[in-house]
């Protein structure tokens, strides 16, 4: 395959159509071995890394065995070790990594999940006891597959949904709730945030007849939000008052070109008699090549690099994708290619890791200051502490995390009150936070980039109460104002991420993000199904968005039902999603989308989407069969096109069975398909 900017793909197969191997825009090839029944048991990685699978006969993996490269030449290679039982109906029963043992426990609808240390369990068959787990987590979903329970260390969150599976209330396990109400198919109106007597209005929304938002209240502003005939967001401002040019407390305009790329924003604050303007130049693989800004600080201009891997670079390109230099910054990596050490001439950083490959601690020197941070994670993979401690001071630093789902909730530093997020609807962009409780309770809102980057936030009279004056491109905070008067700084940062002010790197779920060279520090954990370049964050981080730190999808694909049609000039792959939980966005980002994920890999590729209106559909099914048929649809329409089609294909006859009977259902409870819109690609 060859991309616009020329560089080229390569993939090499055996004559039973296995791939053997896979070769990047470098040469640097990735190899492949199966065995008889075509199964993956060998890869080897471009940087030395091997991995090794092992299969029960019933063809459920039993073992994943990473061998890393040695650190001295000819030394022994150290491995990572997974382990995997299953029951007979192929459920996991348990997974070892040689420290910890989660097992798995199936009910009713519902799987508890506990972890247990190994010398735990050994210690108890020795003494004929049970085991003491270290944490658990029970899960529990209606029929209709949507979690309604999560207990865990924190407590329990319980979930309600409407008949069309729209979420309308998350308690807390403090006690509070996040309430929202919608109106037609599931158009979110308002959220609340209740806590006790105290009733907290989060957002309203007002809508135009595509369901498009045109105006929010936040607090006493309003927030008016203007589209070009492409459907892209032209102009924004907020306000004091509804559709009007008195009480401006912040307006943004945004240029784009014909290739649907940003290429120019322009941000007006009160009381300051310039404008900050930037503009985005991007070359022929949709990566931004310069950024001039211009604001109260006078122009500059920033000058990227990139090399055919997509790696920023400004002297030597990386191999095998691990950066060793970039603007003064020396980088290293560990046998398993994880960073192992960072330093320039002002700090040296080294970074130590667990069995699962999540950071565990950083030792960081400055001069004669030294800093150790150390982070928890529960069972899922989720942060729940970070201690930080200062020998200057000899003080340790202690935040404690909540989360509802993969979404962070909640922030507690020892020293300043709790801190509440809420977010956009159906992103991960946020919307609000709550500093305190009850009668202290201070509501802040969020000012964000269109790709949910905080810009800045006010309370309900508009004041600002944080500000970051325009961050690098790839997300290294700028100069950053507080006027919040309590300490309580303001952390997030691109849509899924946390700033750890102690190590400069942003928390991003799965892995951690360096802002200071635009992607991650260890590989991705979805290995090849995240792209080629294991360490990449996106193309470009105006228009693309990674919020588990997995597999990046664009982030102006709504997750809502819907179909999209993910194509380029040679292939195109059509789905359909929000027959049950998520949406359009969740679908294409799941790791195991592998047909997708291999076309948005691609320069130049281009998505649309159908948002479906589902009418009266509440039974998953029905949903699901009238997503069927706009999707077969669109199937239908592309095998025109001469592309080849990605998806499976169907018997005939069950298709033709399938028609009439969805059809059927559309008619039934109302449904209808909106007008194609392209969120990715060329416009026009």
């Amino acid at each position: 395959m060859t991309k616009p900017d020329g560089h080229t793909l390569s993939v090499g197969y055996d004559d039973a159509g296995r791939a053997l191997w896979l070769e990047n825009e470098k040469g640097e090839r990735y190899a492949f071995e199966h065995d008889e029944l075509h199964r993956l048991i060998s890869q080897t990685d471009i940087g030395g890394v091997r991995h090794h699978w092992r299969y029960t006969s019933t063809g459920l993996m039993e073992e994943h065995r990473v061998e890393g490269v040695p650190v001295q030449p000819g030394g022994r290679p150290q491995s990572l070790i997974y382990r995997y039982g299953h029951d007979a109906s192929g459920r996991l029963l348990h997974r070892d990594n040689g420290e910890t043992q989660l097992r798995y426990e199936y009910g009713r609808n519902a799987v508890t999940i506990k972890r247990f240390r190994q010398d735990e369990l050994l210690r108890a068959t020795e003494e004929s006891r049970e085991a003491e787990p270290l944490d658990k987590i029970k899960l529990k979903y209606d029929g209709r597959g949507l979690l309604i329970t999560e207990e865990n260390r924190a407590g329990k969150h319980e979930h309600e949904y409407d008949p069309l599976g729209n979420l309308l209330k998350t308690r807390l396990p403090d006690g509070r709730s996040l309430e929202n109400l919608y109106y037609g198919s599931g158009h979110l109106l308002e959220t609340q945030l209740r806590d006790g007597e105290h009733t907290f209005q989060l957002v309203e929304y007002e809508r135009d007849n595509l369901h498009r938002e045109v105006h929010r209240r936040q607090g006493n502003l309003w927030r008016q939000t203007e589209y070009d005939v492409s459907g892209r967001i032209s102009h924004r401002r907020t306000a004091r008052e509804r559709n009007s040019i008195q009480g401006i407390t912040a307006e943004s305009w945004y240029s784009w070109d014909n290739g649907d790329r940003l290429v120019m924003e322009r941000q007006g604050w009160p009381k300051e008699p310039v404008p900050q303007v930037r503009v985005y130049k991007w070359d022929s693989a949709d990566r931004i090549i310069s950024v001039v800004q211009n604001d109260n600080f006078g122009e500059r201009e920033e000058e990227l690099r990139y090399d055919a891997c997509g790696n920023l670079f400004d002297r030597k390109p990386s191999t095998a994708n691990q950066l060793d230099e970039y603007r003064g910054i020396q980088y290293r990596y560990d046998a398993f290619g994880r960073l192992s050490r960072k330093w320039n001439a002002s700090q040296d950083q080294r970074f130590e890791y667990d069995a699962d490959s999540q950071l565990v601690r950083v030792e960081s020197v400055r001069g004669t200051l030294y800093t150790q941070v150390e982070m928890e994670y529960d069972l899922l993979g989720r942060r729940t502490v970070k201690r930080a401690y200062h020998r200057w001071t000899n003080a340790v630093e202690e935040t404690q995390f909540g989360w509802a789902g993969l979404r962070l909730y909640s922030e507690k530093r020892s020293d300043c009150p709790e801190v509440l997020f809420s977010y956009e609807e159906s992103s991960y962009a946020p919307l609000a936070r709550v500093v305190g409780r009850g009668d202290a309770a201070r509501v802040q809102w969020f000012r964000n980039g269109l790709n949910g980057n905080p810009e800045a936030l006010t309370d309900a009279d508009g004041a600002v109460k944080w500000r970051q004056h325009w961050p690098s491109l790839w997300g290294r905070s700028g100069n950053e104002a507080l006027t919040d008067g309590q300490g309580v700084m303001q952390n997030l940062r691109f849509q899924g991420q946390y700033l750890d002010r102690e190590t400069g790197l942003h928390y991003n779920l799965f892995r951690y993000y360096d802002p200071d060279c635009g992607r991650f520090t260890q590989p991705d954990p979805a290995n090849l199904n995240g792209g080629v370049n294991l360490y990449q964050y996106a193309p470009n981080p105006l228009s693309w968005i990674d919020p588990l730190g997995l597999v990046k999808a664009p982030d102006s694909l709504p997750d809502t039902p819907g179909v999209y049609t993910v194509y380029d000039d040679n292939d195109v792959y059509v789905g359909s999603a929000g027959g049950g939980e998520g949406g359009m966005n969740t679908r294409v980002s799941t790791t195991g989308h592998k047909s997708v994920q291999d076309i948005l890999e691609k320069e130049g590729v281009i998505v649309e989407h159908q948002e479906v209106d589902l009418g009266t559909a509440t039974d998953r099914a029905d949903r699901e069969g009238i997503l069927r048929h706009y999707e077969q649809q669109e199937i239908d329409r592309q095998q025109q096109s001469g592309r080849t089609v990605k998806n499976k294909r169907r018997a005939e006859s069950t298709r033709r069975k399938k028609v009439q009977s969805n059809k059927d259902l559309i008619t039934k409870h109302g449904a209808s398909i909106k007008p194609r819109k392209i969120c990715r690609g060329k416009v026009g």
